[in-house]
């Protein structure tokens, strides 16, 4: 969702004072932040990133397998 749809949807909740204190929105939008959160928070990783420095690394030396169908994938995998 962009956020220009999720302004939309959202309610505001004030104090007394007209002090904004908490929002309000769809929960489909929450669990579309939570997602987002522990994708984010997998990404920071330490072990994420050096598992992907290691990955371009390989990648660009050439060393990983190309395969055109999963059979083949399972075949080396058990082999």
């Amino acid at each position: 969702m962009k956020i220009s749809q999720l302004q939309k949807k959202v309610k505001f909740v004030s104090n007394a004072e007209g002090k904004l204190t908490e929002v309000v929105l769809p929960y489909e939008s929450y669990q579309e932040y939570l997602d987002m959160k522990v994708s984010l928070e997998l990404y920071e990783s330490l072990d994420t990133q050096e598992s992907i420095k290691r990955a371009r690394e390989d990648l660009a030396a050439g060393r990983f397998k190309d395969y055109e169908d999963v059979e083949r994938l399972i075949q080396d995998l058990h082999g």
